[in-house]
C-alpha cells in the first residue's frame, strides 16, 4: 500500500494500521492543519516520508523483532525530535510501534 500527499488531508488525528506487507506513507503537502500521527505495523515493512519543512516529534515502541531506521533525529529521553525542530514553525507528533519488520523514515 502507498499513500502519498497525507500532508494535504488536514487532519487532527491519522491512524494508520499495516498488517503484513510493505506500507509507505508520504506526509508530503500543505499541512493547514497540524494532527498527531499514530503507526502500528504488525509484520513487514514500512517507510514513512516526511518534509525537511516539518519538525517532529517522535516516540517509539519497538517489538524484539522490529528495526527502526531514523537519521537526523536526536533522543532526549524516551522521545526523538527531529534535528531541524529548531527551524520550523509546524511539529508534527508521531507515534510509531512496530511488531515484526522494519520502519524507516525518510526526509522529502
Amino acid at each position: 500500500m502507498e499513500l502519498i500527499g497525507l500532508g494535504n488531508l488536514s487532519f487532527k488525528e491519522f491512524e494508520f494500521q499495516g498488517g503484513v506487507g510493505a506500507s509507505k506513507l508520504d506526509f508530503s503537502g500543505a499541512w493547514t492543519e497540524l494532527g498527531e500521527v499514530d503507526i502500528e505495523v504488525g509484520v513487514g515493512g514500512i517507510e514513512i516520508l516526511i518534509p525537511r519543512d516539518i519538525g517532529v516529534e517522535l516516540r517509539v515502541s519497538k517489538g524484539f523483532f522490529s528495526e527502526f531506521s531514523m537519521p537526523g533525529f536526536d533522543k532526549q529521553g524516551d522521545t526523538y525530535f527531529s534535528d531541524n525542530i529548531d527551524q520550523v514553525e509546524k511539529v508534527v507528533k508521531f507515534s510509531v510501534s512496530a511488531g515484526i519488520g522494519g520502519v524507516r523514515i525518510k526526509w522529502i
